[in-house]
């Protein structure tokens, strides 16, 4: 109950956003929306939708593009919150660090493709010692292990938040799906293992727990995608997470 407590007081005190971070999280979600909205069909259950939009409507083109802006806007905000809860438990205050050259390449990419190809990153983490609550800087100092185990918070947040779009799909009209999407996509892309990005704090924590991590993510999304059930979702994760990392160890190690 204590450290429960003691949590509940840390984000209280050392949750809210920097005026710098708040800065960069609101031009990496308009950059970010205008990716995702740049396509009004790249997340549509309609397979005619190209042809049903091929003439020019300002109202429609606006429309997809605030409602891109709010997603977005919600998978980054959930992203980044999971590694702020996760941090403050465990005594480190993070700051969300922006990427922008990762932000510059989602909107050459989708430029490049008309928006048939999305790349969404939010950037990374660095973590702050708070030295009151662990009893020292030098005697509780950050290792690859807290930051790799803090950065992953925040894809398994953006699945989970899909895997709740999933639980709603009876809702009629497509934004449920493409929120869906967007969840699972920012998932996987945080979880390359390219700096300052989550996957390379936690491949550098430990290959093996990075393998088990993104391989299970990589199945959960898939499964997300192709319609599962979440019971199976949530078991086909595991499965795909030892799969991946044997697949790893076993068979492409040796070639790499």
């Amino acid at each position: 109950m204590y450290g429960v407590l003691n949590t509940v007081d840390k984000i209280k005190r050392y949750f809210a956003f920097s005026k710098e971070e708040i800065k960069w999280i609101a031009i990496s979600v308009l950059v970010l929306g205008l990716i995702v909205g740049m396509n009004e069909c790249a997340f549509s259950l309609d397979k005619q939708c190209e042809a049903s939009h091929a003439n020019f409507d300002a109202v429609r083109l606006a429309f997809n593009l605030l409602n891109s802006i709010v997603i977005v806007a919600l998978a980054l905000l959930v992203h980044e919150a999971a590694h702020r809860v996760y941090g403050l438990d465990i005594g480190f205050r993070v700051e969300f660090q922006p990427w922008i050259y990762g932000l510059v390449a989602g909107v050459m990419i989708s430029i490049m493709t008309y928006g048939k190809l999305i790349f969404i990153t939010s950037g990374g983490i660095i973590l702050h010692v708070l030295e009151t609550h662990r009893l020292g800087y030098f005697r509780y100092n950050r290792s690859n292990s807290t930051i790799g185990l803090t950065a992953v918070m925040g894809p398994y947040a953006n699945i989970l938040l899909a895997i709740m779009f999933k639980a709603l799909g009876f809702l009629p009209g497509g934004l449920i799906h493409k929120a869906m999407m967007i969840n699972i996509l920012f998932a996987v892309y945080n979880m390359l293992p390219i700096p300052p990005l989550d996957g390379a704090h936690a491949f550098f924590a430990n290959r093996g727990f990075y393998l088990l991590t993104f391989g299970s993510i990589i199945g959960m999304s898939l499964l997300l995608t192709f319609q599962s059930s979440i019971t199976l979702v949530l078991i086909g994760g595991i499965f795909f997470a030892f799969a991946f990392q044997q697949l790893f160890f076993r068979v492409l190690e040796k070639y790499i």
